[in-house]
């Protein structure tokens, strides 16, 4: 009975962590909160708390969570790392770079602050850089679902998109949870979806138009799963109406089966 009762105690962090990967928010506030209560200066909780209110949108609160953690932890790079990455989704590239080498400058491989590193050299128009970033912490060892996700986008943006969609292949074979998952399959269909463009001949159309439909319905196939596990519906539904104005471009050149 002692040991049943041993057992049950899981870390509240731990928990918060599996609750956050599946994309429950609610469960991963109220366990890092737990957390918190136990030992306030708990630097995982406070990471934890922060990611939460970072993946709802709630960026006055993740920033202020992970300024906390930045003051409390000097020595650790979570802080501002987690600053970088809300930064960068407040559109301040600039301040997110300077929050990103600060972690890196206490963790030089850490995976997640060069991740938003190289999305910020997407964003710049640089996936040669993007991708040599990326490459390098593949190379030293790292192995994470997210990273291959960048890869993919960077070759996408190189018009490598054979190995961009084989990148993405690789980031949903190590996708740990629902947000991973599809991240890795919006990536996928992102590739695939460049991959297919120009590959309709006006004047080929039997051979040339049937393929190029057959990816679109295997993109929506794939966008239909990550609808259904309600993770990154706002992304899934951008790229859902892409699909529609590639088809529609497609019937208009090629009407017909052909």
């Amino acid at each position: 009975m002692i040991f049943a009762l041993w057992f049950g105690c899981a870390d509240p962090v731990e928990k918060g962590d599996e609750a956050l990967a599946r994309d429950d928010l609610l469960t991963a506030e109220t366990q890092f909160r737990a957390a918190l209560d136990a030992d306030p200066e708990d630097p995982r909780a406070l990471y934890g708390l922060g990611w939460t209110f970072h993946q709802a949108g709630e960026e006055a609160a993740a920033r202020e969570t992970f300024r906390q953690l930045a003051r409390r932890h000097p020595d650790d790079p979570a802080g501002h790392r987690g600053l970088g990455s809300v930064l960068a989704a407040e559109g301040n590239p600039a301040g997110a770079r300077v929050e990103l080498e600060k972690a890196l400058a206490l963790a030089p491989d850490d995976v997640r602050a060069h991740q938003t590193l190289a999305l910020l050299e997407l964003s710049a128009g640089d996936a040669a850089a993007a991708l040599v970033r990326v490459d390098g912490v593949i190379a030293r060892g790292a192995e994470g679902s997210e990273l291959h996700q960048a890869r993919a986008a960077a070759l996408v943006r190189l018009g490598r998109t054979d190995e961009a969609m084989a990148a993405a292949a690789v980031a949903l074979e190590r996708a740990d949870g629902a947000r991973a998952r599809a991240g890795a399959r919006l990536a996928w269909v992102e590739a695939m979806l460049v991959h297919a463009d120009d590959r309709v001949d006006d004047e080929a159309c039997a051979t040339t138009a049937p393929p190029v439909r057959e990816w679109h319905d295997a993109a929506d196939r794939v966008l239909d799963e990550v609808e259904a596990g309600g993770a990154l519906s706002k992304a899934a539904l951008d790229l859902r109406r892409q699909v529609r104005r590639r088809r529609a471009w497609v019937d208009d050149h090629c009407p017909g089966g052909g």
